[in-house]
């Protein structure tokens, strides 16, 4: 699968070469899936690539891998065929080799590892309701940490999901669903990991919500845009409603709504280096609004009969259209992995490369590092780069 190419400006060697325990010193290293194999990239100096498959790891189609915080170590979720549900297990990338001879548990759906690498948070289901559980590594304890609500009806269900963490790890943040006919009700919930004290916040309408807090620097407060409106219905998946800017207070959820525009989408919303709360109208892209907190926490509410509603969506005109997909960004602005369409071939590029500028700029051909032809089964197997204190070196 593996091709030789000849770039202009320099001969690009893609060679196999025999994987040894990875310590903390290693290149920029990047993992996709091969058929059966999980393929280490390993970024050389002098503008070549260097592959090997990892040991001991037989992958299939819906299997899942993620690299710890440090990059020690590869989680994954591996698929039962016979019962169609996932194990979870460990592999250390010093060992070269699972870390437990049995899984860690299985029924698991979503993992994420906590920010020091220490443990692994996980998801399981159960009848009508779920959990969060975590598994400390060096003890293998393993204990809940948050339960949903069971439902009484075996039609409906809850769950968890969308775990995340805020930038310093003092708040670890998910969302608890509860299934109904057609789709959910998502609440988003705020556990201080130290305390494990929690509560739920909902956007005005829950139905199918979403949430994606954006931080303080201090992480005192989040920004979160919330809709009256995320569908139109079960059947048709979309609305004109843009949503308005929130302003939350982090310890215990305290909301403040900050604009009243839901037909007009508010843009670029982040924090200042000052500390204060900046976007940009959509339509009125040339107008920047910059609040403090204090201005924030007393802005006025809106008198409902002012507030412009969003035109319903023409379900004769509607459709969908799924964007192209890019793994990610590399260690530096510059070294980017992209996943590119080949229509003549069916199948997916992906290529390894340096850019002088953003990827959507022109490449620069001599800093192609690696290219291959991935079917439409393995695309789904991109684990992505390894993070590491990287050996950076001259990739020019």
């Amino acid at each position: 699968m593996f091709r030789r190419l000849f770039p202009l400006l320099i001969v690009l060697l893609i060679t196999p070469f025999t994987l040894t325990a990875q310590e903390d010193a290693h290149p920029p290293q990047f993992l996709y899936r091969d058929g059966d194999q999980l393929v280490l990239i390993s970024l050389v100096e002098g503008g070549t690539s260097a592959t090997s498959a990892l040991p001991n790891i037989t992958a299939q189609r819906g299997d899942r891998f993620v690299w710890s915080p440090n990059g020690d170590y590869l989680a994954g979720i591996l698929l039962v065929t016979e019962s169609f549900t996932g194990c979870l297990n460990l592999y250390s990338m010093g060992e070269l080799d699972w870390v437990y001879t049995e899984p860690i548990a299985c029924g698991v759906e979503e993992f994420i590892f906590t920010p020091d690498a220490s443990q692994l948070i996980y998801s399981v289901r159960h009848e009508t309701s779920g959990e969060w559980r975590i598994f400390t590594l060096s003890t293998r304890h393993d204990e809940a940490l948050y339960a949903t609500e069971p439902t009484e009806s075996q039609t409906t269900s809850t769950y968890v999901c969308c775990a995340n963490w805020s930038p310093s790890g003092k708040y670890f943040y998910f969302e608890d669903r509860f299934q109904i006919m057609g789709g959910s009700n998502n609440y988003l919930v705020m556990m201080d990991f130290t305390t494990r004290e929690t509560y739920a916040l909902s956007a005005p309408n829950a139905y199918y919500a979403n949430y994606s807090p954006i931080w303080s620097t201090d992480e005192e407060w989040y920004l979160l845009t919330l809709q009256e409106e995320y569908v139109t219905s079960g059947a048709l998946a979309q609305t004109n409603h843009m949503g308005d800017v929130y302003l939350i207070q982090a310890s215990d959820g305290e909301t403040y709504r900050i604009t009243y525009t839901p037909a007009e989408a508010e843009i670029d919303v982040h924090w200042t280096d000052d500390g204060t709360i900046a976007f940009r109208n959509h339509v009125s892209y040339y107008v920047d609004h910059d609040f403090s907190v204090e201005e924030a926490l007393a802005m006025p509410e809106a008198d409902p009969a002012t507030i412009i509603t969003p035109e319903p969506v023409d379900p004769a005109t509607f459709f969908q259209v799924s964007p192209p997909e890019y793994p990610e960004d590399g260690l530096d602005w510059g070294l980017s992995a992209d996943l590119v369409w080949q229509n003549a071939t069916s199948s997916y590029r992906l290529e390894i490369a340096y850019y002088w500028g953003p990827p959507s700029y022109s490449i620069d051909v001599a800093g192609i590092y690696f290219e291959t032809t991935l079917e439409e089964s393995e695309r789904w197997g991109i684990v992505g780069w390894r993070p590491c204190p990287c050996s950076l070196f001259n990739i020019g």
